[in-house]
């Protein structure tokens, strides 16, 4: 049987991915970076991690990539204003609340579905192992090939 962390986290590895997809075929995900693009830039943001980089590039010359990036990280964080990141997260929260409201049967259907499975077979990686058997089996029967 799964446990119930596993279960939640199949039934979040399931929702994430809707969640993802809807945001991008929304269109809301392409306009909130060029939202913030545009007023990172208004304010200077970039030119001020442009000259840091450049700084940091001098200071750290022969550091691995990884320690600029993570400088270069949170000096970014540091300076990004949290208007702007308020604003982002309001949006983004406003898009979560209305996909929830939309998806509310799904979801209920959804962990339903999760735990009749789970009753009938026991074990959810089981029920994916009968699966890819049938699969194989479809496979190899359309293949024309002959058991003997």
């Amino acid at each position: 049987m799964l446990s119930d962390s596993d279960f939640e986290a199949k039934i979040i590895a399931t929702f994430d991915e809707r969640i993802n997809q809807s945001f991008a075929e929304s269109g809301l995900q392409e306009r909130l970076i060029q939202l913030v693009r545009t007023r990172l830039s208004k304010i200077g943001w970039d030119a001020s991690l442009d000259a840091q980089c450049k700084n940091i590039l001098q200071d750290l010359e022969d550091a691995p990539l990884r320690v600029i990036e993570k400088k270069l990280e949170d000096y970014g964080a540091s300076i990004f204003p949290e208007p702007i990141k308020a604003e982002i997260e309001e949006k983004i929260r406003e898009f979560l609340d209305e996909f929830y409201e939309e998806h509310a049967e799904e979801v209920d259907r959804l962990i339903n579905d999760f735990e009749d499975i789970e009753k009938e077979f026991g074990d959810i990686e089981e029920l994916e192992d009968i699966e890819r058997d049938y699969e194989d089996l479809d496979e190899y029967a359309s293949s024309g090939e002959s058991a003997e």
